[in-house]
């Protein structure tokens, strides 16, 4: 029994009827639409009677697609927070990360069984079309060997085709959505459906209108490359990810991805200001993650102080906490001490030179600065706290 609401529904009663329900509001669609379909008959068929054209007489297929449609799906905090992750994850490998926006429809997991016919790929966390980074490492390869990547170029970029499995030196993450998307019922139409030996196609045939359910154009999708297999220079990685996020960005504006983009479905083309605001993003929010982290320790609040402050004002600070005013506590002194002699600013006096233009003080007094640093941190050095 799975509880809907107020109700319970029976998954395998024997004559069970179908229950009047409506996917909820919040939730996972991939799960509702996937796993309880209730339109099956007595029989536990799907019949897919009318047309889905006149009023009051739409198929039972085309109406559980509508299910989904109409609205959004996707939680928009969990969207922000996975595309987050996904970004920074590639930016700290050293890989590339591009926002798309789809110029048509575009369909995923067509071939996946489904009471509806056609089936539909969810991601199986977000509930939420996403396309397959296995789908994307494939179609990007066949792109770059079908306009004259050697072979041998391609076995080391994206592994052997065939043979023995193997890593190549690229690996694509599953393409995400932003935000929440929008899904929208199509149908396609079998002009020569059920034909036999004896009984071939023609235009006598009765077209049987096949719902399915698509992707709303403008939806915006996170692709995501990085390196993989044994480490490298990274010289030779950045060469990788450039010429596959080349490749990929030529594959998706001209081949299209996912299903049916003989006819022009899956088409991308790349968002350079939608990317740079999301990789901005990360990077904003990645800092904002580093000063909560350095803020928990004594070492990391004095590096925030520190790095935040100008020359003029650091050594102002290093006069007052070493000369006029010691800090008492030893444990924060000496957090202090480290994270300014850590600042590129004490080399410079080690040598009698301000690093910048603004700091009017004598050559004498940057030394004797510089000295004191070095003397307070050998002094704590051996000292256990």
């Amino acid at each position: 029994m799975i509880r809907i609401g107020e109700r319970m529904r029976p998954l395998y009663g024997e004559g069970a009827r179908p229950v009047d329900d409506t996917r909820p509001a919040q939730g996972n669609a991939g799960l509702w639409y996937d796993k309880f379909c209730n339109t099956w008959s007595a029989q536990w068929r799907l019949d897919a009677s009318g047309d889905g054209h006149e009023k009051g007489k739409a198929s039972p297929k085309l109406g559980w697609i509508e299910t989904v449609t109409g609205g959004s799906v996707g939680d928009p905090r969990l969207l922000r927070e996975a595309s987050y992750r996904v970004a920074l994850l590639t930016k700290q490998l050293g890989g590339r990360s591009a926002v798309y926006d789809a110029q048509s429809r575009f369909v995923t997991g067509l071939g996946r069984r489904h009471p509806v016919e056609n089936g539909f790929a969810w991601h199986p966390t977000l509930g939420v079309p996403y396309l397959p980074g296995s789908s994307l490492k494939g179609l990007v390869r066949a792109w770059a060997s079908a306009n004259g990547t050697s072979a041998e170029e391609c076995a080391g970029l994206f592994g052997p085709a065939e043979g023995p499995a193997a890593v190549g030196r690229v690996s694509f993450l599953d393409a995400i959505p932003l935000r929440e998307v929008r899904l929208e019922a199509d149908v396609m139409t079998p002009h020569f459906a059920q034909w036999t030996v004896t009984d071939p196609p023609g235009d006598w045939g009765s077209p049987t209108p096949v719902p399915f359910l698509v992707t709303a154009a403008g939806t915006q999708l996170l692709f995501s490359i990085v390196p993989a297999g044994p480490p490298r220079e990274r010289e030779a990685i950045a060469l990788d990810m450039d010429r596959a996020s080349e490749w990929l960005e030529s594959a998706l504006q001209h081949s299209g991805a996912g299903a049916k983009t003989a006819v022009g479905y899956g088409r991308y083309a790349r968002n350079a200001p939608a990317t740079k605001k999301h990789l901005d993003e990360v990077a904003r929010r990645g800092d904002e993650a580093n000063k909560a982290l350095l803020s928990k320790t004594p070492l990391g609040r004095w590096k925030i102080v520190i790095d935040s402050k100008p020359e003029r004002e650091v050594y102002d600070l290093a006069l007052k906490h070493l000369a006029k005013e010691p800090i008492a506590d030893l444990i924060d002194r000496r957090a202090f001490i480290e994270a300014l002699s850590a600042k590129g600013f004490v080399d410079a006096w080690r040598r009698g030179r301000p690093l910048g233009a603004h700091l009017d003080v004598g050559v004498k007094k940057l030394k004797e600065r510089a000295a004191q640093i070095d003397a307070a941190l050998a002094a704590l050095k051996d000292r256990a706290i």
